[in-house]
């Protein structure tokens, strides 16, 4: 940061280039994944949670499904979610964070994706994403999830893979 010659430096301009927005949401809850259906992740808690000079946080509790981002700039981010290993290890499970997206994910507001087969060793199937990518202010983000395996699956939030996580950090103006 630089001033001109002669002008005062305040607080506030000094805070203005050292605030970083950023949230990591945690899901530590079970969430049923219906058969075909997409769905977005429901966030059940946050270790971080950036609130604006406005007094505006990145996540609410009463929108647990996204953040808000509420700063211009570039950003980094990501995802990683958990399937249960049930007994119907058949189908395929798919993730996707979408920027301003509502309903089906579409390529055009895909940030993250990933698919795996459903994991047959007695596993967890895990999937992960992450971007870099420029954002505005009011940006939603989302993480959805599918899956085919002929009956629901459930997400589960913490297993020995780590804990479901969906994260974004502002990097740059």
């Amino acid at each position: 940061m630089s001033w001109l010659a002669g002008e005062d430096v305040t607080a506030d301009r000094l805070n203005a280039d050292s605030d970083k927005p950023a949230c990591t949401l945690i899901m530590n809850a079970t969430l049923t994944i219906a058969d075909k259906a997409d769905t977005d992740v429901t966030w059940t808690t946050f270790s971080e949670n950036w609130t604006s000079p406005l007094g505006l946080s990145m996540w609410d509790p009463a929108n647990p499904t996204r953040i808000t981002i509420r700063k211009d700039g570039y950003y980094t981010g990501g995802f990683e979610i958990h399937y249960s290993q049930n007994a119907n290890t058949g189908g395929k499970r798919v993730a996707t964070l979408t920027r301003n997206n509502t309903g089906v994910p579409t390529n055009p507001n895909s940030l993250a994706y990933d698919n795996q087969p459903f994991n047959t060793q007695g596993d967890v199937t895990s999937l992960k994403g992450s971007f870099g990518w420029r954002l505005n202010n009011g940006d939603i983000l989302r993480v959805s999830t599918w899956q085919n395996s002929l009956v629901a699956q459930n997400l589960v939030g913490n297993t020995i893979e780590g804990v479901c996580k969906f994260w974004v950090a502002w990097e740059k103006p």
